[in-house]
């Protein structure tokens, strides 16, 4: 067997897994279910939660050897490799997220104390499953949309994932608020854009309630 490790880092929690690359074809379509092996920890600081997520993933190198990992992030990131900051977080409102190297903190972390040199991929939380969502259903282009501490789009256009100047940020759209609604938005850089309107966070505090595990 192959194996591939991939990490969703979002905002709340991260979801790490490893995965079996003998049930993809080779289009790189999914045959079948490929996680042989998964763990979730809670999004906390940078160094305490990629201490945790690589802690594990260093358990199961030994069953199953992998040596390439793909990380999907929360935004905003670098994706630009001949950036100094490629593979960061950028202008998060997250709290002590801001311009943390995700990338090399994964890669030290797996490197250390001899351990064997490992391929990196990194996109956007959203990215990443556009193009699953794509090759697993065999279409060319798609868009992929979450709600949820944020809001993300991403895009797969001809096969491969949009970038440019930055990645896709289309939860920070302005909108329009219906007539009546005063609601001034949640997001620290725009107020009441698409994601300071409906975002977890927009919602509790629309509603009333302590937390978002309160909301209906």
């Amino acid at each position: 067997m192959a194996f591939v490790a991939g990490i969703e880092l979002g905002g709340t929690s991260v979801k790490v897994a490893v995965c079996d690359t003998a049930v993809c074809d080779e289009a790189g379509a999914l045959r079948g279910a490929c996680v042989v092996a998964s763990e979730r920890v809670p999004t906390t600081t940078p160094a305490e939660t990629l201490d945790r997520v690589c802690a594990w993933l260093r358990t199961q190198r030994g069953e199953r050897r992998f040596d390439a990992v793909g990380i999907a992030c929360f935004g905003p990131v670098d994706l630009r490799h001949s950036s100094d900051t490629y593979g960061f977080i950028t202008t998060t409102p997250k709290p002590n997220w801001k311009n943390a190297d995700v990338v090399g903190g994964v890669r030290r972390r797996l490197e250390a104390d001899g351990g064997d040199a490992v391929r990196i991929a990194f996109d956007t939380d959203v990215n990443a499953p556009a193009l699953l969502h794509a090759r697993a259903h065999g279409v060319r282009s798609c868009a992929y949309v979450t709600v949820g501490t944020g809001v993300g789009v991403g895009f797969v256009v001809e096969g491969q994932c949009v970038h440019g100047v930055i990645h896709p940020e289309m939860g920070h759209t302005m909108v329009r608020a219906r007539d009546g609604d005063t609601f001034a938005g949640t997001c620290p850089f725009h107020g009441a854009c698409v994601e300071g309107n409906v975002a977890s966070g927009a919602l509790v505090a629309r509603s009333g309630v302590a937390s978002a595990a309160e909301l209906p």
